[in-house]
């Protein structure tokens, strides 16, 4: 893909252009590459010339090329990637030292083996990436990541007992007042089990499940101050991070955990077309340790004994429209911290029409009303309204 735009500016006294290159190619045996560049003249370029919302809101721009592999090896699914990758940042008020680091380069590999003898289950990733910086400390990382599982399933229930060890080391640019080689080593331990009960209709054309889970996690404290941030932050939570290892993403925090999650789904079936009807689920981590590792050392861990309640209600009315909500209660305050609705329509030609709602205590109430709607085979027409309310709201009761 090739987009060019050039223009010239007499507010500006200069050329203004837009340019963006994109070409994905496939070698064959399961290698494949990518190569993007996009540029701009200057930081303005999208506010003032953009028709759209999302551009305009553009605060950096993405350089990469890769070649990745993925196929089977030696009976087990492998997968690797070789990248570079960095941006240019084009957003007037962003201090520069929020830049994002770049990859120079970036090596993974990723491994699993789902038949191992006595029914064991191994995944593993290595990772070396090189970071550059001009203003925060830069190096290298090297992680690696092992993790053996036993699981034992069946219709009815499954139970997954798994161990995990990982190893990371830096080799940080000279003048980094903490040690220029901090390594850590960390084992983890978690055990997963559910049980799934079925209740059939008196006419047996639909059916109910019931399905309570239960999700042990430990995980010992290490000591991160000497460790920088390079690319890692903190999932948002939600439903599905009650089962996650791990409440930061990428190697550079390792969460401490001594927590149990408790939750449970329940969701209604046709057995005529297999189609999930409704799905209801609902859950919360309980902490039996204070945790202690934050993205920074002024942060302040998390005391509470217990997370937020998540829930979800996902209904599928019919073929054409669908609903899904999402909210997280605030048991210590007794009040909604976050909430999510969507309501959805979709026709067999493709046109499409929803109604959204976003709230975050605190933070913003946003609505939205989009559609697309099919003029011809190739051409569509698409239109969408946002009204946001920033505000510092006490909660919603």
């Amino acid at each position: 893909d090739l987009n060019i735009q050039y223009l010239d500016d007499t507010d500006y006294d200069d050329d203004r252009y837009l340019f963006s290159f994109h070409h994905k190619h496939n070698f064959g045996h399961g290698f494949k590459g990518s190569l993007l560049y996009n540029k701009v003249s200057d930081d303005d370029y999208f506010e003032d010339l953009s028709n759209s919302i999302g551009l305009t809101s553009t605060q950096r721009l993405e350089r990469h090329a890769n070649v990745s592999y993925g196929g089977t090896l030696w009976g087990g699914r492998w997968d690797g990637i070789v990248k570079i990758q960095q941006y240019q940042i084009v957003d007037n008020n962003r201090p520069s030292l929020n830049d994002p680091y770049k990859r120079m380069p970036q090596l993974r590999i990723n491994n699993r083996y789902d038949n191992l003898p006595a029914g064991f289950e191994l995944n593993t990733s290595s990772e070396w990436v090189a970071f550059d910086h001009e203003q925060k400390v830069d190096g290298n990382r090297t992680h690696l990541f092992g993790e053996l599982s036993s699981p034992f399933h069946s219709s009815n229930y499954h139970f997954i007992p798994s161990m995990r060890l990982s190893h990371t080391r830096y080799d940080l640019s000279s003048g980094f007042t903490g040690d220029e080689t901090p390594t850590r080593s960390l084992p983890s331990f978690s055990l997963d089990g559910g049980l799934n009960f079925e209740k059939y209709s008196a006419s047996g054309e639909y059916r109910q499940t019931l399905e309570p889970r239960l999700f042990y996690l430990y995980t010992p404290a290490r000591n991160h101050d000497d460790i920088p941030l390079f690319d890692t932050g903190e999932y948002e939570f939600s439903f599905r991070q009650l089962f996650r290892t791990n409440r930061f993403n990428n190697a550079d925090r390792i969460a401490d955990a001594n927590q149990l999650t408790t939750a449970v789904t329940s969701r209604y079936l046709s057995n005529r077309t297999g189609h999930e009807i409704v799905r209801a689920s609902i859950g919360a981590i309980f902490y039996m340790d204070e945790n202690e590792v934050t993205l920074n050392q002024t942060e302040k861990a998390n005391g509470d004994n217990n997370s937020d309640i998540a829930s979800e209600l996902a209904i599928n009315f019919n073929d054409r429209w669908s609903a899904i909500t999402a909210a997280l209660w605030d048991t210590q305050n007794e009040e909604f911290n976050r909430t999510n609705f969507n309501l959805r329509y979709q026709s067999d030609n493709d046109f499409v029409f929803n109604i959204g709602h976003r709230y975050r205590r605190g933070d913003f109430s946003q609505s939205d009303i989009s559609m697309i709607y099919p003029l011809s085979e190739k051409w569509r027409a698409v239109a969408m309204v946002y009204a946001v309310l920033n505000f510092m709201a006490t909660g919603c009761r």
